[in-house]
């Protein structure tokens, strides 16, 4: 007969197993409870979308082929699906029906154009709270048609700036040097991409020359003062001196006493690649506009209206002759290989060579898409054009023999 064990280690314990029934009565609710759970803590199922057909072979003002599609996933049927261009630096507009329906999954957007050429676009799609971003893609200029051939724009990728005017190129360095007189400063950029290498500002130009702060503009009135430093609006570079000058402009000669007044700024190519010396500034005889420089040869000439004028650093003394009278209102000037480039407000560019500045020709540049001439600059052979208005891209242009 065996001894019964109380407690211990090796104390026996009887357990009530249950029944089938309620076995299987116990699983069904756990199961029951857990889908409970997952529908409260995870929702709907998340929208997703993605290009079935990415933008390709894209030429500007032309219906982009084959068709762009998005693809949907998890959405209501027939949900909208809307377009546009990511970033968007150089303002082009993005034409035909951007906003298309998914049938069965697809919205097909066949009707698509974008009209400026320029290299690196990407095409945002939305649905919902859901986005997606296309991959990069170039739009190529349209086939020439006239005498001026559109190349890809340069986009200002500082992106921040205002009313840019102005273009100068160092080409040791490979950079374009505008002003901003909304921002108050003058900037460079990489003259391939686009992107910002530096900025100079207002506060920087008072601090090496605090000469030039705000001055008294004579009512009588402490309270109003003048500036030289508020209208950043012209720069000119001279490759020969390695030196940039920048020029405070008069915005509205006929304010009485006027309230901006004509400086220039001569700074000095650093050692780095942006970086500028200041050296000395000047104030401008009253009387001039000065809404575009250049240097020929060594000398500065501004555009005062429709003429060109010499005028002397040093001595701080502008020529009333005019070297140079065009028809129309000058907004941009540079000099390259021995020939004058002229840029007016009616968006034609003169060209004028040999020692006694002869017309060389006209080119109407309207065609282009030009709609407020600012600035313009020569490189070897392209010709570029800044557009006044924001967010400021640069037309890259070849010039052509008119074939007329």
């Amino acid at each position: 007969m065996r001894e019964r064990r109380r407690g211990g280690a090796g104390r026996r314990t009887h357990v009530a197993r249950p029944s089938p029934a309620a076995l299987v009565l116990w699983i069904g609710s756990a199961v029951a409870l857990a889908a409970a759970c997952g529908s409260d803590s995870a929702g709907p199922e998340p929208v997703s979308i993605r290009f079935k057909n990415q933008p390709q072979n894209v030429v500007a003002g032309e219906v982009i082929r084959p068709a762009v599609e998005v693809g949907v996933e998890g959405a209501p049927e027939s949900v909208r699906v809307g377009l546009s261009i990511s970033g968007n630096l150089c303002g082009a507009s993005l034409a035909g029906a951007a906003s298309r329906s998914a049938i069965d999954g697809v919205a097909t957007f066949p009707d698509l154009s974008i009209d400026v050429p320029a290299d690196g676009y990407r095409i945002e799609a939305r649905v919902l709270d859901a986005g997606v971003t296309s991959v990069p893609f170039d739009v190529r200029p349209p086939p020439r048609t006239g005498p001026v051939e559109l190349l890809p724009f340069v986009c200002d990728r500082a992106n921040a700036h205002g009313d840019a005017a102005a273009l100068a190129w160092v080409p040791e360095q490979d950079l374009f040097w505008l002003a901003d007189d909304n921002f108050r400063q003058i900037y460079s950029l990489d003259r391939r991409t686009g992107d910002l290498v530096r900025a100079i500002g207002r506060q920087a130009i008072l601090d090496a020359f605090p000469s030039a702060a705000d001055c008294d503009d004579g009512d009588g009135d402490p309270a109003t003062t003048c500036s030289f430093v508020d209208e950043l609006e012209v720069v000119a570079f001279d490759a020969r001196s390695r030196r940039l000058f920048v020029f405070n402009t008069v915005n509205d000669p006929g304010v009485v006493p006027p309230v901006d007044r004509g400086a220039v700024f001569r700074l000095g190519v650093g050692a780095c690649r942006g970086c500028l010396v200041f050296e000395a500034w000047k104030p401008i005889p009253a009387g001039f506009t000065y809404r575009a420089a250049v240097v020929i040869d060594g000398e500065i000439y501004i555009a005062n209206g429709q003429s060109l004028h010499r005028f002397d650093f040093d001595a701080g003394i502008v020529e009333t002759e005019a070297a140079v009278t065009v028809p129309h209102t000058v907004t941009g000037l540079a000099y390259r290989d021995g020939i004058l480039y002229v840029l007016t407000r009616a968006r034609t560019l003169f060209l004028y060579g040999g020692a006694s500045l002869e017309l060389l020709g006209t080119w109407d540049l309207a065609s282009t898409g030009l709609v407020s001439p600012a600035g313009v600059e020569a490189v070897r052979d392209t010709v570029y054009v800044v557009e006044g208005e924001p967010p400021n891209p640069i037309f890259a242009l070849r010039l052509h023999p008119n074939e007329d």
